[in-house]
C-alpha cells in the first residue's frame, strides 16, 4: 500500500467506519510515515472544527427566534388594492370575448319543412322520398 491508500484509511478512521485489522495496519504505518501522520491530524482537527460548528452555544435560546418569526406577517406578493384593476380586466375580456347574438335554434320544424325552405335543392324526387318516409313513419 502507499500513502494515497493510508489517506483513504485515515478518512475512515476519522468517520469511525475502518474495521479493527485496517486500524492496526494504519496506526502502525502512522507510526512511521510523518506525511500521514501529519494528514491524520488535519483530518481530526478538520473534522472537529466541523461537529463544533453545527452545534449552537448553549447561550442561544432559538425559540422565541422561532416563535417571532411564525408571527411576522407574510409577504405579499402584489398589493391588494391592485387585484382591482386585475380583476376588472378579466371581466371585461370575458364579457366581450362571450357571443352577443346567439342563433337559437327553431323549434318545431318537421324534416320535411326544413328541405321544402332550402332554395338549392332542385331535385324534387328527393323531397318527394323524403315525404313518402315521413308519412310512413306517421303510421
Amino acid at each position: 500500500m502507499n500513502c494515497r491508500d493510508y489517506q483513504d484509511l485515515i478518512i475512515l478512521l476519522n468517520c469511525g467506519e475502518i474495521s479493527d485489522n485496517d486500524r492496526d495496519i494504519l496506526k502502525a504505518h502512522i507510526g512511521e510515515c510523518s506525511s500521514c501522520a501529519k494528514f491524520e491530524g488535519e483530518v481530526a482537527s478538520s473534522l472537529s472544527l466541523l461537529k463544533a460548528s453545527r452545534r449552537p452555544s448553549g447561550n442561544v435560546d432559538l425559540l422565541p427566534l422561532v416563535r417571532e418569526k411564525l408571527r411576522a406577517p407574510a409577504v405579499q406578493i402584489m398589493p391588494r388594492w391592485a387585484l382591482v384593476p386585475a380583476l376588472s380586466l378579466i371581466a371585461l375580456a370575458v364579457f366581450f370575448t362571450k357571443p352577443v347574438f346567439k342563433v337559437q335554434p327553431q323549434a318545431g320544424y318537421t324534416d320535411m319543412e326544413i328541405v321544402n325552405d332550402l332554395e338549392f335543392v332542385s331535385d324534387y324526387g328527393v323531397i318527394e322520398e323524403l315525404a313518402e318516409i315521413e308519412s310512413l313513419d306517421k303510421v
